[in-house]
């Protein structure tokens, strides 16, 4: 079974593609003097969880990597 089909994942990844549509949308707001500070804020941490998250998603794939030719 491939990460992308867990129900976990696919709820977070769902949950991460909203949150980067708000920072989006928060940027544009800022652009003209609407955007929330705070949000902009989160924008470091994100990127930090997204980096963690495609990292976690890529572990079962390198555990096989390593292990297929062992049996």
């Amino acid at each position: 079974m491939n990460t992308d089909e867990l129900p976990s994942f696919k709820h977070l990844r769902n949950q991460m593609v909203g949150f980067g549509a708000i920072i989006r949308i928060n940027r544009i707001l800022r652009c003209i003097g609407l955007g929330s500070k705070k949000v902009g804020y989160l924008q470091g941490k994100y990127d930090e969880m997204r980096r963690q998250f495609t990292e976690l998603t890529e572990y079962p794939h390198k555990f096989n990597e390593i292990f297929s030719n062992d049996g």
